[in-house]
């Protein structure tokens, strides 16, 4: 009988100790499988990311296409991806630097305005030259302005400082029409920001972000 017990006990720790094995082995094999599905998960994450960026550079291209920027389709590229990264520097989206542009020159690289605002996205030789000081950028002289990639840059740059002094994009976009000084002078004599130019680039923001984003 104690013979019987012995091999009796004997099996039961072997099929225990089998059993554990395999459950020790199922679990490593869990392991690898969780592993190899958060680097699938990452890889996946990866392509999104880099699905998402061709997308919104192409919704770009397609906007300047579409309006006809008078550049070489490798310049326009070029152009499309300073947008881009401008805008990610100073977390402006692409269609509301897309609508500044559009409302002020209408994608005309050399527009100059009667008081002397020039380039895509209307910047004084004076506002800009300061600009380019901030950032550390060699200044020539204003005609610089009309190369499409630096106003993009500087334009950029302009409004985020503007959206940065009066915490509020509409006052900032009112501030980049009229100048923030004049905008004080205004406000004091009116009582209220004037929303007309705020107004029609939001539109414009909105409408572009439908019909290409």
């Amino acid at each position: 009988m104690r013979r019987n017990l012995r091999w009796i006990t004997l099996v039961s720790l072997a099929a225990n100790l089998l059993l554990l094995q395999a459950l020790t082995d199922q679990s490593s094999q869990v392991t690898d499988l969780r592993q190899e599905a958060a680097l699938f998960h990452g890889v996946i994450a990866e392509l999104e990311a880099e699905a998402e960026a061709i997308n919104v550079e192409l919704a770009v291209l397609n906007v300047l296409d579409s309006h006809r920027l008078r550049v070489s389709p490798e310049r326009r590229q070029a152009v499309a991806r300073k947008i881009i990264e401008v805008g990610e520097r100073y977390d402006l989206e692409p269609e509301l630097i897309l609508a500044i542009i559009f409302t002020e020159s209408s994608f005309n690289i050399e527009a100059e305005s009667h008081l002397g605002a020039m380039g895509l996205m209307q910047l004084m030789p004076a506002t800009a030259s300061q600009l380019a000081a901030e950032l550390s950028m060699e200044w020539r002289e204003g005609k610089i302005l009309t190369d499409p990639e630096v106003n993009i840059l500087l334009g950029s740059f302009y409004l985020r400082k503007l959206i940065h002094r009066f915490e509020d994009l509409d006052t900032a976009l009112a501030a980049y029409n009229v100048g923030p000084n004049r905008l004080r002078g205004l406000m004091a004599l009116n009582g209220r920001v004037p929303r007309r130019y705020a107004s029609k680039v939001q539109r414009v923001t909105t409408d572009l972000r439908h019909r290409f984003f």
